[in-house]
């Protein structure tokens, strides 16, 4: 851990954090803007997402491309009676060679369901099997046993205001203030973050 930067967040890492790095030998420690709230600004500014899946054994086989196609078509009515929103699509499948028990997934190519659709995806799955296996079979059958659709609600980035710092550290000093510290009662100076110019240094505690 030593060679790590070590990230203090939430509403007592920060307090800590460098305690901490300096027990573990660790010589750089992070705090994020805001770490109190981080987790939750990373939860309102992500993707929603909603998972889909479907027990359907089929053979990828030409005659097949109606079957898919209707299963896909389900999965999305399913998708949009739950998110009411503009959606977007990631399909796969769990393939394996036909009698045997384990599968592969394999990415589904965008776009309507052709017999061309079918073959790419059969070839994705003989390049993924020999990748981990070192061979394919060809000539054997391909039996996809789960149909799998993620439905993405992409949420707009969020503007973020820029700090608008000081031009020298001393600027950004807003009070002093006693505070608890290695064994002690020690004076501390209080910075305004947003106030500090890029790549400020001083001396601590603060």
């Amino acid at each position: 851990p030593r060679e790590f930067v070590l990230m203090g967040y939430g509403g007592a890492g920060p307090l800590f954090c460098t305690r901490i790095a300096r027990d573990l030998g660790i010589d750089r420690a992070l705090v994020p803007i805001t770490p109190g709230v981080l987790s939750a600004v990373g939860l309102v500014t992500s993707n929603r997402q909603f998972d889909f899946t479907r027990s359907a054994p089929v053979l990828l086989e030409d005659d097949s491309v109606d079957e898919i196609r209707q299963v896909y078509d389900d999965l999305e009515a399913r998708a949009r009676s739950v998110a009411d929103a503009e959606l977007s699509f990631d399909r796969s499948v769990d393939l394996s060679y036909h009698g045997q028990s384990f599968d592969i997934n394999v990415d589904v190519p965008a776009g309507e369901i052709t017999n061309a659709t079918v073959e790419e995806v059969a070839e994705r799955f003989h390049r993924q099997f020999k990748s981990r296996y070192d061979f394919c079979n060809r000539s054997k059958p391909i039996q996809a046993t789960t149909w799998r659709l993620t439905a993405i609600d992409r949420v707009v980035d969020p503007v973020i205001e820029p700090p608008h710092p000081a031009a020298d550290v001393d600027e950004a000093v807003v009070d002093t203030r006693e505070a608890y510290a290695d064994g002690q009662f020690r004076e501390h100076t209080v910075y305004d973050r947003q106030r500090l110019p890029l790549n400020a240094t001083f001396d601590g505690p603060a």
